[in-house]
């Protein structure tokens, strides 16, 4: 009699297709936990984990006996054995819903045909019934229901997907109206796709405004750069977007009216620039208050928009944020997609003032370090008004660009009283006058320790403020003032909110999300957004987008300070960091070889999208990456720059790549392990051949050659070292390395890298004037990639063959092999490989004899090209296009 298993929804078992009772519901995980890994042993204490979890009776292993023992009596049909200290449940992994989906789901990922990927997926998706494992709940449980409800939701975007192949928009739009995603930029873009060719363009466009609101609202972001892409084209560019950064509006903003009118009569007599600066360098002093006050006063004054960065100036971590940085994220804003972005920082600059010519626009540069870092962000004419926030006076910009100085200090007593009475209320003031006056002493005029001081008082409404004072007075003997109410706020934490505070002062990045400070706490999520509540209502920390948390760099260096045992906690965020990140690296790349790499110590998270995750995540990472070096964790910094490439290479990050691979290098020198030195030497040569240096990259690419000592290692370094000949324009030498790896590929069954490696074949031999072999082997490359559903080697394959095709003089065929293949790299994000697309389809269409579009596209990759660091592949493009514009002059 068939027995069936439903875990897909209310846990069920079928004999016969009749229900038999499983009440119990030790019973119920029990079997779980069996099915889940059917046919394969669970050891004892494995099974007592996923029963129990923390709550294990005083003798688990007896019990686990007897609730075998009362299954097996209950479920004559069902085989389970003991083995191999555990016990093992036998079936037919399609009698389990599970298992069905699963193999259903892997097989919709390797055909190649929409039609069968969609009835596949449509088949996986029917045997859901419900939330999975429904009335379970056990810690183990409840992190299977939510994997597997992610691994559903993928499925349905992968629906979608197909459906959007075959012409199914409607299909697509009931689909996805049932899922509630609200950020998820996947599901927005399948939907836009979807209502706008179903003729639907207004509600295409409103879908990409609900995102975007709920993107602004929630994370404090942008949507990416392919859904604002997609935005562009269904306007049919006929609209550019409004920057506005500005943070919140500052609350209970007080005094300052000479500065205000200072600033507001500068504006009105044509100074472009005003520095705001605190005497005597102090920090806390209210510079960025200012800025922002009078920014919300005057917003009607700039229709066209306002950018606002954190310059980082006195971050403690001594790193302020490089120049380029700022202005690619103010190109962002502006509307500019990455690819467009050149990589040259005076380029950048030239083509912000550009943008912002003639524009009525605000431009706050807050925190700057030095005139140097501000310059390139200034914009040229008199249109736009910058206003400038350092501690340091920045003389280079008033002699230089007639910036007006506006120095700033403490407040005086009667605006210092007023904040109090703001956050206060004159009532409770006037009842302790004596209190108010220490209080103000104590102070000393300095907007941040008086916004501590309140935040304080209102946490404790019935304690009077002389008890506060009792509690500051002892701390001013030895310690300035700020210092000595940051340590007095501090210690009137709980103990909880006490070591949070400390931890957070060691966090790597400028800032950090709930799930990051949640693995940095070692706390549950709830408990961690309490206490970063708590911490706000203080003025410890500011919550300056949805979602995102940071400090001012005088509190953090306080709390950094005051923490104690804080390795453990650096190491759950370093494990929460680097497993995302290879989580999300296996995403985008999912045909890498795995990383061995130790079980995380906290539970890393599930992204249905990854590049959003990292354009968010990605100084963080790299700081990251700065703090395990600097704690010697050798190994993680060779993960962390592994884990990283498929997103440098996705975004043009040729310059950030060097830099994770060059510490990964020096990390693996400290180790003194061969295999951790192989690792490093070929992502290291790898990059630095992308970045343009491929002689030195090679000479590394070989060193990791002769320290390789299994075939799988040398084929993907053979396979590198191809690329970097490849890019020298040594192809003979490059196919005799493509070939070498072919043959190992092969050997070891790793048909996708085979199929990357025919590729490479087939492109080098077309380099060598040998088309019928090049044509050979592409078409068995791009078969092998079809099969298995890998759009990036579909691409890469696909642009081989419109080359083939050019050589030969088919340029139609050429042309539309292209634009196929430069289709899939947009819709990848690949900017690497749209860069390399852009200038052969200008080639072929120069070979067409349309030399007007041959020189825009040529100008669209060479943007690109010198973006990515790519100096030798643009010196061509610069080449080709000074000769035709010069025909065409």
């Amino acid at each position: 009699m068939s027995v069936q298993f439903r875990l897909l929804g209310e846990f069920q078992v079928l004999i016969g297709g009749e229900p038999a009772e499983i009440r119990r519901g030790q019973h119920r995980s029990v079997l779980t936990a069996l099915l889940v890994d059917l046919n394969k042993p669970v050891p004892l204490d494995v099974l007592a984990d996923r029963v129990w979890g923390d709550g294990l009776p005083k003798r688990p292993r007896p019990a686990l006996h007897t609730y075998i023992s009362l299954i097996r009596t209950a479920l004559p049909g069902v085989s389970i054995t003991q083995r191999s200290g555990g016990y093992l449940l036998s079936a037919d992994p399609h009698s389990v819903d599970l298992h069905r989906f699963q193999d259903l789901i892997a097989g919709a990922q390797i055909v190649s045909d929409d039609v069968e990927t969609a009835a596949l997926l449509e088949q996986a998706l029917a045997l859901w019934t419900g939330e999975p494992l429904s009335g379970m709940d056990t810690p183990w449980l409840a992190n299977l229901r939510e994997t597997l409800t992610t691994q559903r939701y993928v499925a349905q975007l992968d629906l979608a997907d197909a459906w959007l192949s075959l012409g199914e928009h409607a299909k697509v739009i009931s689909r996805l109206d049932e899922l509630v995603a609200p950020l998820d930029e996947r599901r927005a873009r399948q939907l836009m796709l979807a209502h706008y060719r179903a003729g639907h363009r207004q509600e295409a466009l409103l879908q990409y405004e609900r995102i975007r609101d709920s993107l602004a609202a929630e994370l404090g972001v942008d949507p990416g750069p392919q859904l604002q892409e997609l935005h562009q084209q269904i306007l049919g560019g006929d609209k550019t977007p409004l920057p506005r950064q500005l943070l919140g509006g500052p609350r209970h903003f007080v005094g300052r009216t000479t500065e205000l009118s200072r600033l507001t009569k500068a504006v009105d007599q044509d100074n472009s620039a005003v520095v705001i600066s605190a005497i005597g360098g102090a920090g806390g002093v209210g510079k960025t208050w200012l800025a922002l006050q009078w920014a919300y006063d005057h917003s009607d004054r700039f229709p066209d928009g306002q950018l606002f960065v954190n310059l980082r100036g006195f971050d403690p971590s001594g790193k302020p944020m490089p120049t380029h940085e700022a202005v690619r994220g103010f190109l962002h804003a502006l509307g500019v997609a990455a690819n467009d972005i050149p990589a040259d920082v005076d380029e950048q600059a030239a083509l912000y003032r550009s943008l912002v010519a003639g524009k009525r626009m605000l431009v706050v540069l807050d925190n700057a370090v030095d005139a140097a870092q501000v310059g390139p962000l200034l914009p040229g004419g008199r249109t736009c008004t910058v206003l400038i926030t350092s501690r340091d006076r920045l003389a280079g910009l008033v002699t230089t660009h007639s910036a007006l100085p506006l120095p700033l200090d403490v407040l005086d007593d009667v605006d210092a009283r007023a904040l109090l009475a703001a956050r206060l209320g004159s009532e409770r003031l006037a009842a302790e006058p004596e209190a108010v006056d220490e209080l103000l002493a104590v102070c000393a005029g300095l907007p941040l320790a008086l916004s501590i001081v309140a935040g304080r008082a209102q946490t404790y409404p019935d304690f009077p403020l002389s008890s506060l004072v009792d509690g500051l007075r002892p701390l001013l003997d030895n310690e300035p003032s700020l210092r000595a109410v940051l340590s007095w706020s501090a210690s009137a934490l709980t103990e909880e909110q006490s070591t949070v505070f400390g931890l957070l002062g060691h966090a790597p990045g400028p800032d950090i999300s709930l799930a990051a400070a949640t693995a940095l706490t070692g706390l549950s999520r709830q408990r961690t957004a309490a206490v970063l509540r708590a911490l706000e209502r203080v003025s410890l920390v500011t919550q300056h987008v949805p979602g995102r948390y940071r400090m001012h760099d005088l509190t953090r260096v306080h709390a950094a300070e005051q923490a104690k045992d804080v390795e453990p906690a650096l190491r759950r965020i370093v494990d929460f960091y680097l497993h995302t990140a290879y989580a999300g690296e296996r995403s985008l790349n999912p045909h890498r070889a795995r990383l061995e790499l130790e079980p995380p110590s906290v539970e890393p998270l599930a992204l249905a999208d990854p590049l959003p995750w990292f354009d968010r995540e990605h100084a963080c990472l790299l700081a990251t990456q700065r703090l395990a070096a600097a704690q010697g964790w050798h190994w993680t910094v060779i993960h962390l720059a592994s884990t990283l490439v498929a997103y440098h290479t996705r975004r043009g990050h040729n310059g950030h790549d060097v830099e994770t691979t060059q510490a990964a290098l020096t990390a693996s020198e400290r180790l003194g392990e061969p295999l951790a030195r192989m690792q490093a030497l070929r992502m290291a040569g790898h990059a630095l051949g992308r970045a343009g240096d491929p002689e030195r990259g090679r000479e590394l690419l070989y060193q990791a050659l002769a320290l390789s000592h299994r075939d799988e290692d040398a084929a993907y370094i053979h396979h590198t070292i191809s690329q970097a000949w490849a890019r020298d324009g040594n192809s003979r030498e490059a196919r005799e390395h493509a070939r070498q790896a072919l043959k190992l590929f092969e050997k070891l069954n790793l048909w996708v890298w085979g199929a990357r490696a025919y590729n490479m074949i087939g492109w080098l031999s077309a380099q060598l004037g040998e088309f019928e072999e090049a044509q050979i082997a592409c078409e068995a490359a791009l078969a092998l990639h079809s099969n298995a559903r890998d759009l990036d080697g579909q691409a890469a394959t696909i642009d081989s063959l419109g080359f083939i095709a050019h050589q030969m003089g088919r340029y139609d065929e050429a042309l539309q092999r292209y634009e196929q293949a430069l289709a899939i790299a947009r819709e990848l994000g690949h900017v690497d490989y749209e860069a390399d697309f852009l200038t052969r389809l200008a080639e072929t269409r120069l070979a067409l004899g349309d030399r007007a579009e041959a020189v825009s596209l040529w100008r669209h990759s060479l943007a690109m090209l010198e973006d990515q660091q790519r100096t030798r592949e643009a010196a061509h493009v610069r080449d080709q296009l000074s000769t035709v514009e010069g025909e065409l002059r």
